[in-house]
């Protein structure tokens, strides 16, 4: 599969299972999407912590903060994966209903009818970029 792409985005289910954890192996990089509470942010811990103990690189692991009802408490929740020592992307993808409906008529969340949300989305795909190709 290689040789016929040059990326490939898989979303997987929010546990490390076997399929996860075969996906993971094989991956330049793993987006562990969560949202900003701790009821959120402690799932996406033990996910990580599960997949580096069965051999990820913890490097190969960036967070992404999304769903944020504000930037201050998606800033927070950069903060606290920062401090549990993980990679976060400096994008926020705040909890906007638009995104919502993109992803329901089967579009990207770049394709809002939102200039500034589909640029925030922008922003995000673009230092994905940049991590895979540094």
């Amino acid at each position: 599969m290689e040789d016929q792409y040059h990326l490939l985005i898989i979303d997987g289910r929010p546990a490390a299972e076997t399929t996860s954890l075969d996906v993971a192996l094989e991956s330049d990089l793993v987006l562990v999407s969560t949202g900003t509470t701790i009821d959120d942010l402690e799932p996406s811990l033990e996910l990580v912590r599960e997949l580096i103990k069965k051999g990820i690189d913890k490097d190969k692991i960036t967070f992404i903060v999304a769903k944020s009802p504000s930037d201050s408490e998606g800033i927070k929740a950069q903060e606290t994966i920062r401090a549990w020592g993980f990679n976060v992307l400096n994008s926020i993808i705040p909890f906007k209903t638009s995104y919502g409906n993109a992803l329901d008529l089967g579009r990207a969340l770049n394709e809002t009818s939102f200039k500034s949300l589909n640029l925030i989305v922008k922003n995000m795909i673009e230092e994905v970029h940049d991590i895979i190709n540094s």
